[in-house]
């Protein structure tokens, strides 16, 4: 996000407000399907304070109004800490994101064990439906759709319908990156 080019500490919640107000003006005004991100390469510091403000309200903004556009963290850092202090406060918020560590997904705060191995397989693939997942695991197609579409709900992942040439419609679940 532009707002935060120039900071190097995510600490000030006053300060941090103005920015997440920033943000989600600039969510308000894309597109459908957008997918935003933080570039933490510059951060030094954050703590609950800034993630309160900084990622959970906006990624519950995301959510509580079923906006069709996406959230997630690149460049973390272990050297400052970024994962452990995300991780606890996102925990104790009962919020999940995806952060990218390494080039790597990385899953930040809560989530159960079942919509977290159907996470990680949907990021390993890329995409997927529920047919795919299905077969994939061996569990019911009805179960594996329900996943996704909790995924879904939590702006986890990417939902798009696609048309069948025979008639119907399936969805394709996609990684934010």
């Amino acid at each position: 996000m532009d707002s935060m080019n120039e900071l190097k500490h995510l600490i000030n919640r006053n300060h941090l407000t103005g920015i997440k107000n920033q943000v989600i003006q600039q969510i308000s005004e894309n597109d459908s399907g957008t997918i935003f991100f933080y570039d933490f390469s510059k951060i030094e510091a954050i703590n609950s304070s800034g993630i309160d403000v900084i990622l959970e309200q906006v990624i519950k903004y995301l959510i509580d109004n079923e906006v069709d556009k996406y959230l997630y963290v690149k460049n973390l850092s272990d050297e400052f800490e970024h994962v452990f202090n995300i991780e606890r406060s996102l925990h104790i918020g009962n919020i999940v994101m995806i952060g990218e560590l390494g080039g790597k997904p990385h899953f930040l705060g809560r989530i159960s064990q079942p919509l977290l191995e159907v996470l990680e397989i949907t990021y390993e693939h890329k995409e997927i439906t529920a047919r795919d997942l299905a077969d994939h695991l061996g569990k019911q197609l009805s179960l594996m759709s329900t996943h996704l579409n909790s995924l879904y709900k939590k702006r986890l992942i990417i939902k798009k319908e696609d048309f069948l040439i025979e008639g119907g419609r399936q969805f394709i679940y996609k990684s934010l990156f």
